[in-house]
C-alpha cells in the first residue's frame, strides 16, 4: 500500500511555469533577474526585483505620455531608453510594442539625475 502511494506522489510533479507567464508580462523576468545578480548591482535581490524595476520605468514612460495605464508600448520604450536594460533585452520582441527608434542619445529620467556640486579647481 505505501509503495503505490509513493509512486502516485512522484508522478504528480508540477510543470514549471516561468515567472514571465506567472506575472502575465511580456518581457523576460528571469533574464533580467539573472543579469541583476551577475552585474554586481547588489548582494541580494528579491524575486520581484526585475518586475518592479521595469514597471517603475514603464510607469515613468506612461506618465510622460500623460497616460494612467501602462501599455506594451510604454514597456518597449522604457526597456530601450535605459542603456543597460537595452543591452540586456536587445533581442527581445514585445508584442504590440511598436518600433523603436535607435538614437545615439538616450533619454535620462529626471528622477535619476543627481545634482552634484561643481568641482573646485
Amino acid at each position: 500500500m505505501s509503495r503505490s502511494r509513493d509512486r502516485r506522489r512522484k508522478s504528480r510533479a508540477k510543470a514549471k511555469i516561468s515567472r514571465t507567464s506567472r506575472a502575465g508580462l511580456k518581457f523576460p523576468v528571469g533574464r533580467i533577474h539573472r543579469f541583476l545578480r551577475k552585474g554586481n548591482y547588489g548582494k541580494r535581490f528579491s524575486a520581484n526585483a526585475p518586475v518592479f524595476l521595469v514597471m517603475f520605468l514603464a510607469g515613468y514612460e506612461a506618465r510622460s505620455w500623460k497616460s494612467r495605464r501602462i501599455t506594451p508600448r510604454h514597456l518597449q520604450l522604457a526597456l530601450h531608453v535605459d542603456v543597460e536594460l537595452d543591452e540586456l533585452v536587445k533581442n527581445v520582441i514585445i508584442p504590440q510594442g511598436g518600433a523603436v527608434c535607435f538614437s545615439p542619445i538616450k533619454e535620462v529620467y529626471p528622477c535619476f539625475i543627481q545634482i552634484l556640486p561643481p568641482a573646485d579647481l
